[in-house]
């Protein structure tokens, strides 16, 4: 049992919410829900009443008053080495939550002696934010003279509830998913409502001909709309496993977008001296 999980954990209790606490540390729904599962099965123990809000269980309250001391004690003695530290800040180049930046966060975490100290700014790509506001950022195409490191290079697929799916099919939806778990166009699923999230609120040339029913830039609401069967969205495969390859009732579906590759970088400025947790992190990055 780590400190990050700690945290998550009392998070959670003082949100009385997995999906708040999950906003809160720039992580997926899933990957919190899934944290909290494994601390339980960590300690044999329930820790919540799934309620709402949620309720701490007589051993979760205890967890929770032993957590509390031990962070406490940790944070005085991390503020005590690194009082005159600023903390590390990440870009994300869009209003959106990679669902790995969690693990990746953890994965660093267990290389120290004490959690990272790190701050998240959203739409680092947009003018009126700058590139000059972090250290780090992550993105899909990284500008002239940034060094970059590829995080990510997947497929596109659809992810799609299977109640949208019968709703907008009726009785052609069995064949119609037969066809497209065999591979088909992604243009032959105009029928069914979309979700484009980008992170200039534009619709992806690949999307052109869809039936598009929401758009922004939050990947995290059209997370949200999907799950609950309002839309469909095509994201890269490993965010549509770590998103929702837990959630019940949700069809991942290939197809063909004229996209096939997503890449995801993590970069930094060429000939910029960067502090000790930046460099730490690129490290991490690369492994």
């Amino acid at each position: 049992m780590n400190l990050l999980k700690l945290r998550y954990f009392i998070d959670i209790a003082d949100a009385g919410s997995i999906s708040a606490a999950a906003r809160k540390n720039f992580i997926a729904q899933q990957s919190m829900s899934s944290t909290l599962s494994g601390i339980e099965e960590y300690y044999g123990v329930k820790l919540f009443v799934r309620s709402t809000p949620l309720r701490l269980t007589e051993e979760g309250k205890r967890l929770y008053a032993t957590a509390k001391e031990v962070l406490s004690l940790m944070d005085g003695f991390q503020a005590g080495l690194h009082a005159a530290e600023p903390p590390l800040i990440l870009g994300l180049a869009y209003n959106g939550t990679p669902p790995f930046l969690g693990d990746l966060i953890d994965f660093i975490n267990s290389r120290r002696a004490s959690p990272l100290d790190i701050q998240i700014k959203t739409n680092c790509d947009d003018p009126s934010m700058g590139l000059d506001s972090a250290e780090v950022y992550i993105g899909m195409s990284p500008p002239e003279g940034f060094e970059r490191v590829k995080l990510l290079e997947d497929r596109m697929i659809v992810v799609c509830a299977r109640s949208l799916f019968d709703r907008v099919y009726g009785s052609r939806a069995a064949d119609r998913l037969s066809m497209v778990e065999s591979g088909c166009e992604l243009e032959q699923l105009h029928d069914l409502p979309f979700a484009a999230f980008t992170p200039d609120n534009r619709i992806p040339p690949f999307m052109q001909g869809l039936t598009i029913t929401a758009k922004g830039n939050s990947s995290d609401i059209s997370t949200s709309l999907c799950l609950k069967g309002k839309c469909a969205i095509v994201v890269a495969e490993d965010y549509a496993r770590r998103d929702f390859g837990t959630a019940s009732g949700m069809l991942l579906l290939p197809v063909s977008t004229g996209q096939e590759e997503f890449s995801l970088y993590l970069y930094y400025r060429k000939n910029k001296k960067l502090s000790t947790e930046a460099r730490q992190f690129i490290r991490a990055a690369k492994e």
